[in-house]
């Protein structure tokens, strides 16, 4: 890409990168992932507060989990 990012660029590539690791560990944010890419869901379930909150349990060591 030439020229500047657009405003916000760095933390949505920040939290897609969040979402993507999560994905490899939580079988239902790699469902709804899947079908956002599939165009099955509307993109904005991605910022729902109920998925970033099944994003940030996914990336939780796994002691946390217990």
């Amino acid at each position: 890409m030439t020229g500047p990012y657009p405003p916000g660029y760095p933390i949505t590539r920040k939290l897609f990168d969040w979402i993507n690791r999560a994905s490899v560990a939580d079988r239902r944010v790699n469902e709804v992932l899947l079908d956002v890419v599939n165009m099955k869901m509307h993109p904005s379930i991605l910022r729902s507060p109920r998925f970033l909150a099944s994003v940030g349990r996914a990336l939780l060591p796994t002691a946390v989990h217990r």
